[in-house]
């Protein structure tokens, strides 16, 4: 996870989720950044390259062969210093059964005739081959268009097929209420329509899937909350719902790890709704409201867009460049239990409404459905189950670092036991995360084993406090 601004220029703040704790650093980079932000990496956690909406840099941090200037036109030159400003506006995809190729789709913005209205046109893709240079990389095919037609700015996501190993693609019209779904796979990109939801008008928004695949909200000024059911089977969107919130602005959507949870923004409050309820639209709750904190003088921390880290939790950037980020505990509990913490990541730089825009990979098939066709695992396979690490170990302080191999498709509990035998703590993982840190109660010194429970898997770990 990255986070750029253009405040300090040739820098950044490197989020790692992956290690087992929630480790911040600072990363020189020759490429500046503003919202639009897109990057990949291995399967190991390396990075491979990533994108600004102007050039595709390679993990060395240096322009990819065939990189630059991937969106023609003055509204993208101009921007040269600072990076396009589309959030969503890029998004990097594996080839189906192609272990070097990658999906770049991108685009740029041109100025309406009403002021503040922008639009994009057409969406392109480019295609990148790492197995070029070294492993740096080239840009194979670059600047392909998809779609001709005049598009929102941004809202570019994506969801894995129910087979498990294609990926769906969602942009939406300028106006109306048509979206354009493509469908990714081993022979290259279909695109298919359908006109479903609210009417949109010239102004921006914000769009998100749920970590399975199975809902997909948009928000946007006029409309507010248009939510869906999504059948990644067919790709076909149903059941729209409109949430008329009472706020409006162009910020951001999100779900926490389960799926039952929604939560929105538009700048100084953030609400949740209980996609459970009823009555989603009057399950409505606070959340959190801007407490009036400043990360530098004359920029607040109000809220912006919202990102699944692997831990389970939900990181929030702010509306202006800053220094801190919010965080989301539990998004899985109702209300104030789901604990919203506001500024208290500090990282070493600026960010300026830099948020990576990134599909749940770790999606696997439909297990069940039609389309689960293809035979594929969905999590570790048995030989890669069985460890947990403790990271440190032994432990320094009551918080406990794990990373785990499970199926991330649902939750799975936590155990830990005395050297007796005894269980001295229990607990729920969030869905979808491989790693999580948490207090601990205040344990004797000694020996502890932990058990973590995935279906009839039972994976093992240990761990000493001094």
């Amino acid at each position: 996870m990255h986070g750029y601004s253009h405040l300090i220029p040739n820098g950044g703040t490197n989020i790692n989720l992956l290690n087992g704790d929630t480790s911040i650093s600072y990363n020189y980079r020759n490429l500046p950044f503003n919202a639009t932000h897109a990057n990949i990496a291995d399967t190991n956690g390396n990075l491979l390259f990533y994108t600004n909406g102007i050039h595709i840099y390679n993990w060395l941090d240096t322009a990819m062969e065939n990189g630059t200037y991937i969106n023609p036109g003055f509204n993208v030159t101009q921007w040269l210093n600072y990076g396009l400003w589309i959030q969503e506006g890029a998004l990097i995809l594996p080839k189906p059964n192609d272990s070097l190729q990658y999906y770049v789709f991108h685009e740029a913005y041109i100025n309406y005739i009403v002021p503040g209205a922008l639009y994009s046109s057409p969406l392109y893709y480019s295609l990148v081959d790492m197995g070029y240079n070294n492993g740096l990389g080239k840009v194979i095919q670059k600047s392909i268009p998809i779609i001709n037609d005049t598009l929102m700015c941004g809202e570019i996501v994506s969801t894995k097929h129910a087979n498990g190993r294609d990926y769906w693609i969602l942009v939406h019209s300028l106006l109306g209420n048509k979206f354009y779904k493509m469908l990714l796979t081993p022979q290259g990109i279909s695109v298919d329509t359908q006109s479903i939801g609210s009417n949109r008008n010239l102004y921006g928004g914000y769009a998100k899937f749920s970590l399975d695949g199975s809902k997909l909200a948009v928000n946007s000024p006029s409309t507010k909350i248009d939510l869906f059911d999504f059948d990644r089977c067919t790709g076909m969107l149903s059941n729209h719902i409109n949430i008329n919130n009472p706020d409006s602005g162009w910020a951001g959507v999100g779900f926490s790890s389960d799926g039952s949870k929604l939560y929105y923004t538009a700048g100084l409050t953030v609400y949740q709704y209980d996609l459970t309820a009823p009555n989603i639209a009057a399950s409505v709750d606070t959340v959190a409201t801007w407490d009036g904190f400043f990360s530098y003088p004359g920029f607040p921390t109000t809220f912006l867009y919202p990102y699944n880290g692997y831990d389970g939790r939900i990181y929030w950037n702010c509306g202006s460049s800053t220094l801190h980020l919010h965080r989301i505990e539990f998004p899985d509990k109702l209300g104030d239990s789901c604990m919203f913490v506001q500024h208290n990541i500090l990282c070493p730089t600026f960010n300026a409404f830099t948020q990576p825009n990134h599909p749940n990979y770790h999606l696997g098939p439909l297990v069940g459905s039609p389309c689960d066709t293809l035979n594929l695992t969905p999590g570790p396979s048995p030989k890669e189950r069985g460890v947990v690490r403790v990271i440190p170990n032994p432990i320094k302080g009551n918080i406990l670092n794990i990373e785990y191999p499970v199926i991330k498709n649902k939750n799975n509990s936590l155990k830990i036991f005395d050297a007796q035998g005894n269980n001295v703590y229990i607990r729920t993982l969030p869905m979808w995360s491989g790693m999580h840190d948490f207090p601990v109660p205040n344990l004797s010194p000694g020996l502890y084993m932990i058990q973590i429970i995935d279906g009839e898997n039972r994976s093992y770990g240990k761990f000493c406090i001094f």
